[in-house]
């Protein structure tokens, strides 16, 4: 299945991207004679596989040329305040999570003495006492 882009001559600016095989009859699209447009194929070079715990895909980059529109993205490394960012929201996940806030609740009251040796079961008590 071939992409297609509408692309304005004189601005190389893209205006419309379609699927050939929905969009035109015969899959391919007609000439544009006389007209300040031409339809190009699309080479969509994809996203490249990355670690999103520290990496950011950044695009799409379009590319024209006049036989073909490229588009492509790069990947670049989060900054620090992008890493600040989710580590605050693992931790206001961890805080959302009942059972943490209830353990930390028992440790707060003095339910739970740590290095007390408290036994699963009288743990599981005291975590349910401070929900």
């Amino acid at each position: 299945m071939t992409r297609y882009v509408l692309v304005n001559d004189t601005t190389k600016e893209v205006l419309q991207e379609v699927e050939g095989d929905k969009e035109f009859r015969t899959g391919s699209p007609p000439g544009l004679p006389l007209k300040p447009f031409s339809w190009l194929p699309l080479e969509d070079e994809g996203v490249p596989s990355y670690d999103p715990e520290t990496k950011v895909s950044v695009g799409p980059n379009i590319v024209v040329t006049d036989k073909k529109v490229t588009k492509s993205w790069t990947i670049r490394d989060k900054t620090e305040e992008e890493l600040g960012v989710r580590k605050d929201q693992v931790v206001d996940d961890l805080f959302n999570f009942p059972a943490l806030a209830a353990f930390i609740k028992a440790i707060d009251d003095g339910a739970i003495q740590p290095g007390a040796g408290v036994g699963v079961d009288s743990l599981r008590a005291k975590i349910k006492a401070a929900m």
